[in-house]
C-alpha cells in the first residue's frame, strides 16, 4: 500500500513539473522564449505608469512629463529586470568537437545591447565578425567572461544566443558613449572549428 502512495505522488509531481515547464515554455509547438517572456511580464510588473503632465495656468498647454529617474541615464531601461547569471539558448546543436575551457575556437558572432524595448531584443550592436572567423584561445580572458562561459560546451557547427549580465560583460563603467553602464548583452555566436 506504502508503494502505491509513493507511486502516485511521484507520478502527480511528475505532471505537475511538466505541466509547469509547458506553460514557461509558452506551450507545446508556439515556439515563445521563456526567458524574454519572464523579463517582459517582470517589466511590465514593476513599471509604475508617470503622473499626469501638469499644465501651464495661463497658456494651458501640457508641461513637460516628468522623467523617470532610470530614463535619465542613457541606454535601456532595465527597471524590474534582473540577470543574475549568463543564460545560454541553443540555436543550432553542432555534432563536431567539443569546446573545452583552453579550446583554440574559431567563432562567429554578432553582440548587442539587450533591449527589451527593442526587435528581438536588439539593442545597439556592439560588433560582429563581419561574415571571417575570429580565432581565439579561450581560457585568456579575451572575451567577455560569461561569452567565454556560453562557448564552453558547445560543439563544431553549433550556434547559441547568449544572455550576460552586466557584472560578466561590460560591468559598472561600461565604454565610454558606446555601451551603458551595468548593460546586459545579447550575444549570438556560432562555433566554426574547434582545436
Amino acid at each position: 500500500m506504502k508503494s502505491k502512495s509513493v507511486l502516485i505522488v511521484v507520478v502527480v509531481v511528475a505532471l505537475v513539473l511538466a505541466g509547469l515547464y509547458l506553460v514557461l515554455r509558452g506551450g507545446p509547438g508556439i515556439g515563445t522564449d521563456p526567458v524574454n517572456e519572464l523579463l517582459k511580464k517582470q517589466a511590465a510588473v514593476t513599471k509604475k505608469p508617470l503622473p499626469p503632465s501638469p499644465t501651464n495656468p495661463e497658456t494651458g498647454e501640457a508641461l513637460p512629463a516628468p522623467v523617470r529617474e532610470a530614463e535619465r541615464s542613457w541606454g535601456p531601461n532595465y527597471s524590474g529586470i534582473q540577470v543574475k547569471k549568463m543564460i545560454p539558448k541553443d540555436i543550432v546543436y553542432g555534432e563536431g568537437q567539443l569546446v573545452e575551457k583552453d579550446s583554440v575556437v574559431e567563432i562567429l558572432y554578432s553582440v548587442w545591447v539587450y533591449d527589451p524595448a527593442a526587435p528581438k531584443n536588439r539593442g545597439i550592436q556592439i560588433a560582429r565578425s563581419e561574415g571571417k572567423p575570429y580565432k581565439i584561445k579561450l581560457g585568456r580572458g579575451n572575451l567577455l567572461e560569461g561569452w567565454e562561459m556560453g562557448l564552453v560546451g558547445m560543439r563544431a557547427g553549433g550556434k547559441r544566443e547568449l544572455l550576460i549580465p552586466g557584472d560578466l560583460a561590460y560591468g559598472e563603467d561600461g565604454v565610454k558613449s558606446k555601451i551603458p553602464p551595468n548593460a546586459i548583452v545579447l550575444v549570438e555566436t556560432e562555433v566554426k572549428s574547434v582545436r
